[in-house]
C-alpha cells in the first residue's frame, strides 16, 4: 500500500463514516490520527486506516466501543478470522432478505391474482408469515423458501392440489369404515410419506417443528381448512398402524 494521508472530513467521506464519529474515537482512544497539520487538523495514515477496517469489522460483529478497543490490544486477535465471520454475517442476511423477498413475492401474487381482493386473502398471508415465523428456525424458513423456490408456483399447486386429493380419498375410507391398518390404504400412506418428504426434504428439526405447529394451532387452522380434527387423527392412525416414523403434516 502506498503511503495516504487523509484528512478527517476525507476519511469521512471515502468511508461513509461521520467526522463526530471519527472525533468521538479519537477522544476514546480508539483511533488516534497519526498526526496534525500546522494547522491543527487531524491526519490518518495507512497504520489507521487498517486499524479502522479493524474498528469496522468487531463494530459489525456486534461489539461495543470498549470491547473493540480490548480486542484490539489482543495479540491473538486476527483480521483474517474475523472478516470470515463478518462474511458470514452477511450471508445469514442475505439469505434472511432472499426469505423475506420469497413472502413479498407470494403476497404480492396474492394481490395480483385476487379479483377482487377480500380482506380474507390478507388475513391468511399474514396468519400463514407469522406461524412460519412461530414455529420455524430462520434457517428452517431459509430452506422452505429455497425448496419453495427450486419448485416454483407450478409445483406448490400441484402439492396443495395432491394433499387435498389424498384427504379426500382418506376422507372416502374413513366414512366406509376402513380401518386405520386395512392394506387398502398402503398406497394412500405412501402418498402421505412422500408429501411430508417433499416439504420437509427429509429434515428431522422442519419435520417436528411441523408437528409442533399442529399440534398447538389444530389441524383445522394449522393446514388452512383442508383437514379437520377427525379426518387428521385418522391419517395419523394409518400411519401409526404402519409403524412410520414420519407422524409429520402438510
Amino acid at each position: 500500500m502506498s503511503e495516504t494521508w487523509l484528512k478527517v472530513g476525507e476519511l469521512a467521506r471515502r468511508t461513509g463514516l461521520t467526522v463526530r464519529t471519527l472525533h468521538h474515537w479519537d477522544e476514546l482512544g480508539l483511533l488516534q490520527p497519526s498526526d496534525r497539520t500546522d494547522a491543527g487538523h487531524r491526519l490518518y495514515g495507512e497504520e489507521q486506516i487498517i486499524r479502522l477496517q479493524h474498528i469496522v469489522t468487531l463494530r459489525t460483529l456486534g461489539f461495543a466501543l470498549e470491547e473493540v478497543g480490548r480486542v484490539l490490544e489482543d495479540p491473538e486477535w486476527d483480521l483474517e478470522r474475523a472478516l470470515a465471520r463478518q462474511l458470514e454475517v452477511l450471508e445469514d442476511e442475505l439469505a434472511r432478505i432472499e426469505s423475506t423477498h420469497a413472502r413479498l413475492q407470494r403476497a404480492y401474487a396474492l394481490v395480483r391474482e385476487a379479483k377482487p381482493v377480500e380482506v380474507t386473502v390478507f388475513l391468511d398471508a399474514i396468519k400463514e408469515t407469522i406461524d412460519m415465523e412461530k414455529y420455524y428456525t430462520q434457517e428452517q424458513l431459509d430452506q422452505l423458501a429455497r425448496r419453495r423456490e427450486d419448485i416454483g408456483e407450478d409445483g406448490m399447486a400441484r402439492a396443495q392440489q395432491d394433499w387435498a386429493d389424498l384427504y379426500e380419498a382418506l376422507g372416502e375410507h374413513m366414512r366406509a369404515g376402513t380401518a386405520p391398518d386395512d392394506p387398502a390404504l398402503d398406497p394412500l400412506a405412501s402418498t402421505y410419506t412422500r408429501l411430508i418428504e417433499a416439504f420437509t426434504g427429509g429434515d428431522s428439526g422442519i419435520r417436528d417443528n411441523l408437528q409442533k405447529l399442529y399440534d398447538e394451532e389444530g389441524p383445522q387452522a394449522a393446514s388452512q381448512g383442508m383437514v379437520n380434527p377427525e379426518l387428521f387423527a385418522y391419517a395419523g392412525a394409518m400411519m401409526a398402524a404402519r409403524s412410520t416414523s414420519d407422524g409429520g403434516k402438510p
